[in-house]
């Protein structure tokens, strides 16, 4: 006996389940996700998930690439601390345009369209201000974007678009890709190499990988400071709603044009988080689905649980 989803036809290919009696069709999901979990100091991947059912897809959309929203925005704050800004400095949370090297003029906005004048650069970071966002890239310039997220490992070298719309996300990484930039950051600022195992028993010989050299991305006076700014997020911002009084991770969100790609990256002491959610053929996501009300809740649970079992400890500020 076969059953399955009401409508299903002739020629639709579906996953199937065995139950006591017959076969039970699975539809694939309407929406998708990922999630990577990743060693925070050496880059080991602990745990992947390539989709929300893997019965019905072999695809894995860890190593898909995307374009990430404002999760890219850490590395564009940690570029306005080193070019000299102080996190308490107030910006311009103002819409305005700007002239790009081939002639367009780029007139970013907010979100939600809003304008709140000037606000402290870390309060920026936690509203996801992309007003702010468009004016330090205006300032500073893709270029150096490009260097920090090509030595963080977002971007493989030259791959990273010098747009300034890359500042809100615009140029595509993947979600193992974030994970290795994000743990950069917790690692106080250096590189780590994303890898699938830490060692190899063989022969009852152990196996351990060659350890890539320490690449600084950004000085650890910035990576510290960038920490405590995506505690923030986590603790009064876009992300704030997911976590207790108390997060045990600090982060950021991010949601693409047309709601069509949901992020949430960050990081305890121990753990680097990332998890996507979107759809298949880049269609939006339901009811204006963003990072903070569809990835953020995904990593609550993920991190709880990693708690629970003696995994993770919650995250600290040096």
């Amino acid at each position: 006996r076969v059953s399955g989803p009401e409508g299903a036809r002739v020629g639709e290919v579906y996953a199937y389940r065995r139950t006591g009696d017959g076969v039970e069709l699975v539809p694939a999901p309407r929406v998708n996700a990922a999630a990577v979990v990743m060693d925070a100091r050496s880059g080991a991947i602990l745990a992947v998930a390539g989709g929300a059912n893997p019965d019905s897809s072999r695809f894995d959309r860890s190593v898909a690439a995307r374009q990430v929203g404002s999760a890219i925005k850490p590395f564009l704050w940690a570029r306005a601390l080193e070019a000299g800004y102080r996190y308490d400095d107030l910006v311009p949370d103002v819409r305005a345009s700007y002239v790009t090297p081939t002639g367009e003029v780029w007139s970013p906005q907010n979100y939600d369209r809003s304008e709140t004048g000037l606000i402290p650069l870390f309060v920026a970071l936690e509203e996801s201000s992309n007003n702010v966002a468009a004016r330090l890239i205006d300032q500073i310039g893709p270029v150096a974007l490009a260097e920090i997220t090509e030595a963080a490992g977002v971007y493989a070298p030259g791959q990273m678009r010098r747009h300034p719309s890359s500042a809100l996300g615009a140029s595509e990484s993947s979600l193992i890709a974030m994970a290795a930039g994000y743990a950069a950051i917790a690692n106080g600022g250096i590189r780590v190499t994303p890898h699938t195992h830490v060692m190899i028993e063989s022969d009852g010989a152990l196996l351990i990988p060659e350890q890539p050299r320490e690449v600084p991305v950004m000085t650890q006076e910035t990576a510290e400071l960038l920490s405590s700014m995506l505690y923030g997020v986590t603790v009064r911002g876009t992300a704030a709603r997911a976590f207790g009084p108390n997060p045990p991770i600090a982060g950021k969100t991010g949601t693409t044009q047309s709601h069509r790609d949901a992020w949430f990256v960050g990081f305890s002491r121990d753990l680097v988080i990332a998890v996507w959610v979107g759809r298949d053929d880049n269609t939006p996501l339901p009811g204006r689905s963003t990072g903070a009300s569809a990835a953020t809740p995904i990593v609550a649970r993920i991190i709880e649980a990693a708690e629970r079992d003696g995994l993770a400890r919650g995250f600290t500020l040096s």
